[in-house]
């Protein structure tokens, strides 16, 4: 029995998200294992010295924020939700005796959700219909 096509861009919509959803939960996985689990220092280069963890930090929020926004709409829940997260994160850095809590640490994270805002803006600027169908946002 054919599908018509309708059933069909819901079915590849539905799938679409689900693959985001778990690159979603890898990128959170991944967050909470740096801050928990790894305690070696990341690999030196002079470029960026004194700035690794701040870009770090960044750069997984960036991508959590994005794949966040793939997934949900744009709001104010989404946006607190991700901000606990990190302030949640350099809280129970607390608990561990080889980690530090750092409020640079949540600035950092901070600024990787405006990042990931920013990444998905450019991405509906540049491809509105695609991302827009993924995201589930209708004109």
């Amino acid at each position: 029995m054919l599908r018509n096509s309708s059933e069909t861009k819901k079915s590849r919509i539905q799938l679409a998200r689900a693959g985001l959803a778990a690159g979603l939960i890898a990128v959170a996985c991944a967050i909470v294992f740096f801050a928990m689990v790894h305690n070696e220092p990341f690999p030196y280069h002079p470029a960026i010295d004194g700035w690794n963890d701040i870009l770090l930090h960044m750069g997984a929020f960036g991508a959590l924020t994005f794949f966040a926004l793939m997934i949900w709409r744009r709001s104010l829940r989404l946006t607190v939700a991700l901000v606990a997260f990190g302030v949640l994160i350099e809280l129970i850095q607390i608990a561990f005796p080889a980690r530090q809590a750092d409020v640079m640490d949540v600035a950092a994270n901070g600024l990787g959700i405006a990042f990931g805002y920013a990444m998905f803006a450019a991405m509906r600027w540049l491809s509105c219909d695609k991302i827009d169908s993924l995201a589930g946002m209708r004109k």
